[in-house]
């Protein structure tokens, strides 16, 4: 197992924990308890961390990747490919047929 990602806080962990379960991936959710010990030990010990097999973690980081990118205010809209609406660049899926990119 290798370190795959370091969460803000446990409901961005079990967020992404849930969304890598969703493409088949297992994830290892560690330090759940370790807040309580923030400022006796580095703040990157005691954050919540996902752990993936070494032969996962090149998908695993692929899909988190796509999932934690946060689009500039700026970016232009997409067109969804499957029903051809446009869609704000801040969504990352279309209201109107449910395609997620």
């Amino acid at each position: 197992m290798k370190k795959l990602f370091t969460a803000a806080n446990l409901a961005e962990a079990n967020h992404l924990r849930y969304l890598l379960a969703r493409h088949g991936i297992d994830v290892e959710l560690r330090n759940i308890y370790s807040s309580s010990a923030f400022g006796e030990i580095p703040m990157e010990d005691s954050l919540p961390q996902l752990w993936a097999a070494e032969d996962a973690l090149p998908r695993a980081q692929k899909i988190l990747a796509k999932e934690t990118q946060t689009p500039t205010p700026d970016a232009p809209p997409w067109q969804c490919p499957k029903c051809a609406e446009q869609i704000e660049a801040v969504f990352a899926q279309c209201w109107n047929c449910g395609y997620e990119v």
